[in-house]
């Protein structure tokens, strides 16, 4: 690293040497990481942690923002600089120009991406006013800048490592391997062999702004500069193979074997191919951001992947008044819970499941709808519950009153005996209701299982054949097609955001396009049926 001889063209890391599965791409010592505790400790940011605990400890990316702030203005002091220094400009699809987001067609994706710009400047002024109330002149407003601060939260919520790790974490060069959907794994690793040192890498986040790190083996003091750079040089450009005598069981993946070169108690970051993932010698290597979208993928990188096997496509569907039983339909939509507009993911792998039920929902026939509905109303008249009915209700409900008790307010004998009478009545008739309401949900809990599965081949050919009405209006709405876009794509000279722009525009297509496919098979083999039987076997 830096290579140009990537997959996409783009900087990027290759193999030196052949990099097998489960064995580390790179170490990082733990001391060129940044993290909580670095930040802590740091003589002139440590003040404002310890004056703001509650701000800080609302999230870890506002103690490392910080931090890198106050590094960035330091330029060539700071420890970090090397590391500051080669970070590209933060940014995603929000930070483009409106052409260029008009290029995406996709409102949505746009609105969602300017929302961003006040989310961040309500959070740099919170800050920006503990700042200024601890030391407006060792932290001038005019430096510690918006502009700053947009800088360093974006730079960690697109380079930060932290689902496996106590904390977030930044980690020079490991962030700078390529996105792609292939599995890798990581993790904060300890050589020492007493159970003290190896189990002090699952310590939890610790409360803010204290966060005892992870035992004696992470209180190390902080190298100087040259030997970071030696040891960074040791440690990543060409690390030894690890090995291990154990043989893969198909079924469970092995954890990676340790490395026997360091003996100190030094930790280390370590990266590496998982499952069936490894590296050629030439190739490039490559980390996983998780299974992200193209519209993740440019919110928050700027950049997609061409043929994205988890891009999805947002298609909202909602029950309309020329449906068939609309009364009944939004009755039941409102029993299950079910909004008239709902917001399913579709993809390129398969028919989406639950938007499937949710369209049989819409179309059941009159009878299943009469089965939930009519013997249970779906919204009984409610009972006036005052005086002795409030007592029989709360003794229905098993609370300690009992419907024995004399109710509040009885003086003689024969009010007692009328009350408690009463209370008996209204008891039963509550219980019934109550029972009456138990059975409904559980015909409900069964029909909601049922609606999982075809009911029938014409119900079934009514959900799809919906189905393909809305995707098909979709098709239609798009300002470009498919095999538009395809061309453009393949033409000479694409600024790299309008070639963003096509491989977003293209994957949302694509998904549509298999949508249909899929929807047309499915038709294809409900016309093979000879009648319209119910087709819970098949």
């Amino acid at each position: 690293w830096p290579s140009t001889q990537t997959v996409s063209g783009v900087r990027g890391a290759v193999a030196r040497q052949s990099i097998g599965t489960l064995e580390p791409m790179l170490e990082i010592p733990l001391s060129l990481m940044i993290y909580p505790r670095v930040c802590f400790e740091c003589a002139d940011l440590a003040p404002v942690y310890e004056a703001s605990p509650a701000f800080f400890a609302a999230d870890d990316d506002l103690v490392i923002a910080l931090f890198l702030m106050f590094e960035r203005l330091k330029g060539d002091e700071s420890f970090y600089a090397p590391y500051l220094d080669m970070l590209p400009n933060p940014g995603g699809v929000g930070d483009w120009e409106p052409a260029e987001q008009l290029a995406l067609q996709d409102r949505s994706l746009v609105g969602e991406a300017r929302r961003r710009d006040p989310q961040m400047r309500r959070s740099y002024e919170q800050l920006s006013r503990l700042l200024q109330d601890h030391d407006p002149l060792a932290f001038p407003q005019e430096l510690y800048s918006y502009d700053l601060f947009v800088w360093a939260w974006m730079t960690i919520q697109s380079r930060a490592f932290g689902r496996r790790l106590p904390w977030t974490a930044l980690v020079p060069f490991a962030d700078c391997l390529n996105h792609n959907n292939v599995p890798t794994k990581y993790d904060l690793f300890c050589n020492l062999s007493s159970p003290k040192s190896r189990s002090s890498i699952e310590h939890s986040k610790s409360p803010l702004p204290s966060a005892e790190l992870v035992g004696e083996a992470a209180a190390q003091p902080e190298p100087p500069l040259a030997s970071t750079v030696e040891r960074f040089n040791t440690h990543i450009i060409a690390p030894e193979r690890g090995s291990s005598d154990s043989e893969e069981d198909p079924e469970t993946e092995l954890e990676p074997a340790p490395l026997a070169r360091d003996r100190t108690g030094q930790m280390f970051f370590r990266l590496f191919p998982s499952r069936d993932n490894s590296y050629n010698r030439g190739e490039e290597a490559f980390n996983s951001y998780g299974r992200r979208s193209n519209r993740f993928l440019l919110l928050e990188y700027g950049f997609c992947l061409p043929d994205n096997e988890w891009d999805t496509y947002d298609l909202c569907v909602q029950a309309t008044k020329d449906i068939p039983n609309f009364t009944q339909v939004l009755q039941l939509l409102r029993l299950l819970s079910l909004g008239r507009f709902k917001i399913f993911k579709l993809n390129g792998r398969g028919l989406n499941h639950e938007l499937l039920a949710y369209l049989r929902i819409l179309y059941l026939p009159h009878d299943e709808l009469e089965a939930v509905l009519a013997p249970h109303p779906l919204q009984p008249s409610p009972p006036t519950i005052q005086g002795h009915t409030a007592h029989a209700y709360t003794a229905s409900l098993g609370a300690a009153a009992s419907v024995d008790s004399p109710p509040v307010g009885a003086t003689d004998a024969a009010t007692e005996s009328a009350a408690t009478h009463a209370d008996l009545e209204e008891n039963d008739r509550l219980r019934n209701a109550l029972e009456e309401a138990s059975a409904r949900r559980e015909a409900v809990r069964r029909l909601s299982a049922a609606w999982r599965r075809p009911l029938s081949a014409k119900h079934e050919r009514a959900a799809l054949t919906h189905l393909l009405t809305l995707i098909d209006a979709e098709i239609a709405g798009q300002v470009t097609t498919l095999e538009d876009d395809q061309r453009l794509l393949s033409e000479a000279g694409l600024a790299p955001r309008m070639r963003a722009a096509l491989l977003y525009r293209i994957g949302r297509k694509a998904i549509l396009a298999k949508q249909v496919e899929l929807i047309h098979r499915a038709l294809d083999a409900l016309s093979l049926t000879k009648q319209d039987d119910e087709l819970h076997e098949a």
